[in-house]
């Protein structure tokens, strides 16, 4: 006697015979509850799993769901499961945020952000070769979440573990908001590094996309931080080229190719691009780990010293400004183009104009020398510029008040009065005398010793410290070029600026820090001049950028405020259901953030303007 299949209620998701029940799915049309809401649409498809566009009406907010299908294997509900306790304990702007996990008809699911704009994919195959500056910039995004996911402590069961490896790094899986950061997602196969770990399945089916699999992970070798390097290079070989780095579709065909490494080499490609960019890439896609940078740190370092070149905005407002369809123009500063020095003549031309500059040099240093030993007043006026005695323009430090971020928040909580926009002159530099100048170094020696230190870069950090600023900047043009140049240097002539109140819109246009600290500072300058929206984006980088000397907990304390303070602007500038909305997100986040301090003045702020927020929204 055959029993009937029990009929189910659709007031419940439970019943004695479960069979119906696994292999149903979510009703689109009906709306059905899922997660914190009701279901829209349909976003996505892959083997294991469906992603579905949620509406949370109580938060009034869009949220990204991903179900684990029916027939899934159990060895993918494990993975499923380890992709939970992982991106549960994720936290960085790059990386998609995780709020809640459960299970719907007894199919587990993830509920995530949602993001509005497309995967990155769907942007390459729509535009093909992005601009270099464009893909430049999405490539620094990625990496700053590479190198977060490397990094970062992870205590799953009680056992700690250092390090995560994505292991399906590839286009698909970079989101790309319209208005907001480039986000890392899909952490189905990611595995912990210290765990030892092969990209074949127990059935021997290789996980991940081939195309972007390191050779290492296709003969089902050990895979570390080095396997996801290679994926991240390319990917960044198709955001350049517009094609991918193994374009065969056809799989024995794929197999070929990668078995031979079959690649057209970016050279071959007829892309102008820095010498070390195309460095970079070739060592990333390089075939044995060892040749590939040694971390994504190392990576992300190289990506930030070249795209400066590209442009003087941030990578976050280039790529927001590009996805909504504006121009973002490229200014290569300097470029190592290949085969230029095989033009005889141009090396000719090259060599004679050197040697005129080199005799030009010559001249004048002879004269400077006399000049000096005539008439000693430069090094005297020197000598005063680095003397450690208080100068007029100094800001003595008050006691027991935090040094190291103090003249930052101080200068820059200002109203837009102390600031403006032709700015005040710099100090008058002191004369750049080259490798000759013997007699200034003479001085640059004399005052470290002077401070008991041995090292130049220990010394501005000490005036920083004692907040000399006009010292610093007197110094620095005498540090040599790479010194010049280094981030610390670039930071301390940064912070010496900010001390005298002398930044501007030229000094922002023409120079780039890449430290969270710069960034404060820069969203600050634009918050006082009421430009919201890009002082927005300018907040949202420097709470997601490492600090060198600023303590990373007060920039994203500032960010956050100023960031929901402009919401605010913006919201009576332009009242709309939106923009409540993003005012209201704003002011949640930097409550979460004093959570534990409900005391401080921001908290309160924070919760009277929840109220009344919460008061227009309901009108």
């Amino acid at each position: 006697m055959t029993t009937q299949p029990q009929q189910i209620s659709s007031h419940t998701e439970t019943a004695v015979h479960s069979q119906p029940l696994i292999h149903r799915l979510p009703d689109v049309n009906a709306k059905e509850n899922l997660a914190s809401g009701r279901v829209v649409k349909i976003l996505g498809e892959g083997g294991t799993s469906i992603v579905y566009q949620v509406w949370n009406e109580q938060l009034a907010v869009k949220r990204a769901v991903k179900l684990l299908k029916p027939n899934a294997s159990h060895e993918s509900h494990e993975r499923f499961s380890q992709e939970m306790k992982i991106l549960a304990q994720l936290s960085h702007p790059n990386i998609i945020n995780v709020h809640s996990v459960g299970k719907w008809n007894n199919l587990p699911y993830i509920e995530m952000d949602y993001v509005d704009g497309p995967a990155l994919e769907t942007l390459i195959e729509q535009k093909g070769r992005l601009p270099l500056v464009v893909a430049v910039a999405i490539a620094v995004e990625v990496a700053k979440a590479l190198d977060y996911s490397h990094r970062h402590r992870y205590r799953i069961n009680n056992i700690e573990y250092h390090g995560l490896l994505h292991r399906d790094l590839k286009p698909a899986n970079i989101l790309l908001p319209r208005y907001d950061t480039v986000r890392l997602s899909d952490f189905g196969i990611a595995t912990l590094s210290t765990v030892s770990t092969t990209s074949m399945t127990r059935t021997g089916k290789i996980i991940g996309s081939m195309q972007y699999l390191a050779p290492e992970q296709l003969e089902d070798k050990c895979v570390d931080h080095r396997s996801d390097i290679y994926s991240f290079g390319a990917t960044l070989y198709e955001l350049i080229t517009g094609v991918k780095l193994f374009p065969e579709r056809n799989i024995s065909k794929l197999v070929r190719m990668r078995v031979k490494n079959e690649i057209v080499q970016l050279a071959d490609q007829g892309i102008k691009m820095p010498s070390e960019l195309e460095k970079l890439i070739n060592s990333c896609i390089s075939m044995n780990p060892n040749d590939r940078p040694a971390s994504m740190k190392k990576v992300l370092t190289t990506l930030e010293q070249v795209y400066p070149l590209f442009h003087e905005r941030s990578p976050e407002e280039v790529i927001s400004r590009y996805l909504n369809g504006e121009t973002v123009g490229t200014k290569i500063r300097k470029l190592s183009i290949r085969n230029r020095a095989h033009n005889p003549y141009r090396l000719l031309l090259a060599g004679g104009i050197a040697a005129v500059l080199l005799m030009l040099v010559i001249f004048i240093t002879g004269i400077f020398i006399v000049g000096t030993k005539k008439n000693p007043a430069f090094l005297e006026e020197l000598r005063s510029a680095m003397s450690s005695k208080p100068m007029s323009d100094d800001i003595q430090s008050a006691p027991g008040e935090p040094v190291r971020v103090k003249v930052v928040i101080r200068k820059m909580s200002q109203k837009s009065a102390a600031y403006s926009e032709k700015g005040s002159q710099l100090p008058e530099q002191l004369p750049n005398t080259g490798d000759f100048a013997g007699d200034t170094l003479s001085v640059l020696n004399l005052q470290l010793r002077e401070m008991g230190l041995n090292d130049t870069i220990e010394a501005l950090k000490e005036l920083d410290k004692q907040e000399k600023f006009t010292k610093v900047l007197a110094l620095i043009p005498h540090l040599s070029r790479d010194m010049k140049r280094s981030h610390i240097a670039l930071l301390l002539k940064h912070r010496a600026i900010m001390g005298l109140n002398q930044e501007n819109k030229n000094y922002y246009d023409d120079n780039n820090v890449n430290d969270g600290e710069y960034y404060l500072s820069k969203g600050m300058y634009l918050y006082n001049r009421q430009q919201y929206q890009r002082a927005i984006w300018i907040y949202r980088v420097a709470g997601s950028t490492a600090c060198e000397l600023a303590d990373p907990s007060e920039i994203q304390y500032e960010s956050l405020y100023y960031s929901a303070k402009s919401e605010n602007a913006l919201c009576d500038e332009r009242p709309s259901e939106q923009r409540l909305l993003a005012a209201t997100n704003a002011w949640k986040a930097m409550k979460v953030f004093l959570k534990d301090r409900p005391s401080d003045p921001r908290y309160i702020e924070s919760e009277q303007n929840l109220q009344r927020l919460a008061e227009e929204i309901n009108k």
